[in-house]
C-alpha cells in the first residue's frame, strides 16, 4: 500500500510513522494543514500533487482535517484520521460526511455520540503506546525511594485561561459568575455528570450567548452547549479537580511525600507537597512513573470514558496509577484494571490502601504491562487502522 503521511505536531507523530512504515509500506510524507502558511486553496493544490505524485492509496494524519478530506473526496483515496484528542471541534465539518474518511476517535463515548447519529465512516480506536516503550515488570524495589505520590499534570490558574467567563475581565455578571462557580465546585468533585451548559438557567445561557458568543466555524454543526463546555468549562472543572486531589492528598497527611510536576505556579501550603517544572514525554518521565508509588492523574473533562495519552505513558513505563473511574478501562483492562476512585473519601481510602501494600501494587502493575504488550502498542493500533481501511 502507498500511503501519504500527513506530519502534525502532536508528541506521537514520529511513533505512528514508524509504524507504519514497518508494516510494509511504501510511506511518503507531507505536512498537515495547521503546519502550512498559506491558505486552504493553496494547501489543498499542493496536497492533490503530493497524493498524486505518492500514488498514494491512502492520506494519513493525527487529528482530522476538513481541507485533507475535501482533497481526499476530490482524488478518489481513503482519509484515515486517528484522533488522539477526546475533543476535536474539526469534526462537527459538514466533510465528516465524505465517504472518503474513515475517523478513529479515542474515547468510546464521544464515538458512539457520533455513531448514534448515523456517521458510519466513525470507529473507536484507543490510544497506545509502541511496544518499545513498554517497560520490563518492576519491582518494589522500585518505588522503595520515590515519592509517595506524584501528579505529572498542569494545574492552571484562572489567569492562564483565554476568555474565561470566570476571569475578573469576563462581561458576566457577577450572579452569574457566581452560579457558575457553584456548578464547577459540584462538578470537580464527580466526574460523569450531564453537560453543564446544556441545564443552565435561562438568563446565564441568555447572556453568555450575547456577552461571550460562540466562534464556531461557517461550515460546523457544533451547538452553542459543546463549545462552551469543551473549550470553557471543561478545562476549568479540569484544573479544579487537580488541584483539589493535590490538596487532598497534602491535607489528609496519608502521603508524607508528594510531588507535583506543572507547568504553571501553585500555591502550596503543605510541607509534605514539593513542586517542579512541568514533566515531558521521555526517560525523566518514565523513571518518575515507576519510581513513584502512586501515579496520581486526573483526565481533562472532554475525555468522557477514554484513556489519554500520558496515562497510557505512565502505565506503560511502570507506574501505578490512581485515576477517577474511566468506562473504557472496563473493556480495555478487564482483567486487571487501573485502580480507579469514584469520590473523595474512597479516594482516601485507596491512597491508604495501596501505600500500606506494596506487593499488590506491583502485581497490579506488571499485569498492565503484559497486557499493554499484548493489546495496546501503537504496531497494534495501526494494524488495525489498515484492516478497518
Amino acid at each position: 500500500m502507498n500511503i501519504l503521511f500527513l506530519h502534525t505536531t502532536e508528541v506521537t507523530d514520529a511513533e505512528y510513522l514508524e509504524a507504519l512504515k514497518q508494516t510494509g509500506a511504501v510511506v511518503a510524507e507531507f505536512n498537515s494543514p495547521a503546519l502550512e502558511s498559506s491558505g486552504g486553496e493553496a494547501y489543498v493544490k499542493e496536497l492533490l500533487s503530493a497524493i498524486e505524485s505518492a500514488n498514494a492509496e491512502l492520506v494519513f494524519s493525527l487529528g482530522y482535517y476538513p481541507l485533507v478530506s475535501v482533497a481526499c473526496k476530490a482524488m478518489g483515496r481513503i482519509y484515515a484520521a486517528r484522533l488522539v484528542h477526546a475533543y476535536c471541534p474539526e469534526l462537527y465539518s459538514c466533510t465528516l460526511l465524505n465517504d472518503c474518511n474513515r475517523v478513529f476517535i479515542p474515547d468510546r463515548s464521544v464515538y458512539r455520540q457520533f455513531a448514534s447519529a448515523g456517521f458510519s465512516c466513525v470507529f473507536w480506536l484507543p490510544l497506545s503506546v509502541p511496544k518499545s516503550f513498554v517497560a520490563a515488570h518492576v519491582t518494589e524495589d522500585d518505588s522503595k525511594d520515590g515519592p509517595d505520590a506524584c501528579m505529572m499534570q498542569d494545574i492552571k490558574t484562572r489567569d492562564a485561561f483565554a476568555d474565561n467567563p470566570l476571569s475578573n475581565t469576563s462581561p458576566l455578571m457577577d450572579a452569574s459568575k457566581g452560579y457558575l462557580e457553584g456548578c464547577i465546585a459540584c462538578r470537580h468533585q464527580l466526574r460523569g455528570l450531564p453537560s453543564m451548559t446544556k441545564h443552565l438557567p435561562s438568563y446565564v445561557k441568555e447572556e453568555l450567548l450575547k456577552l461571550m458568543p460562540p466562534v464556531i466555524a461557517a461550515d460546523s454543526v457544533e451547538t452553542p452547549e459543546s463549545y462552551y463546555d469543551n473549550r470553557f468549562f471543561n478545562p476549568l472543572v479540569t484544573a479544579a479537580a487537580r488541584e483539589f486531589l493535590i490538596r487532598l492528598i497534602g491535607l489528609s497527611k496519608l502521603a508524607e511525600k508528594v510531588e507535583l510536576y506543572s507547568g504553571y505556579s501553585f500555591n502550596n501550603p503543605y510541607d509534605a507537597l514539593t513542586c517542579f517544572p512541568a514533566m515531558p514525554r521521555g526517560a525523566e518521565f518514565n523513571k518518575k512513573a515507576r519510581q513513584s508509588k502512586l501515579n496520581l492523574y486526573i483526565p481533562h473533562e472532554n475525555w468522557v470514558s477514554g484513556i489519554p495519552q500520558r496515562e497510557f505513558d505512565i502505565m506503560a513505563a511502570g507506574g501505578f496509577v490512581l485515576t477517577p473511574f474511566m468506562a473504557d478501562a472496563v473493556a480495555l483492562f478487564e482483567e486487571c484494571m487501573p485502580e480507579m476512585y469514584f469520590d473523595r473519601i474512597d479516594t482516601a481510602d485507596r491512597v491508604e490502601h495501596y501505600l500500606k501494600n506494596p506487593a499488590e501494587r506491583v502485581e497490579r502493575v506488571n499485569a498492565i504491562l503484559d497486557m499493554i504488550k499484548e493489546r495496546h502498542t501503537t504496531e497494534q493500533r495501526v494494524e488495525e487502522i489498515l484492516g478497518a481501511v
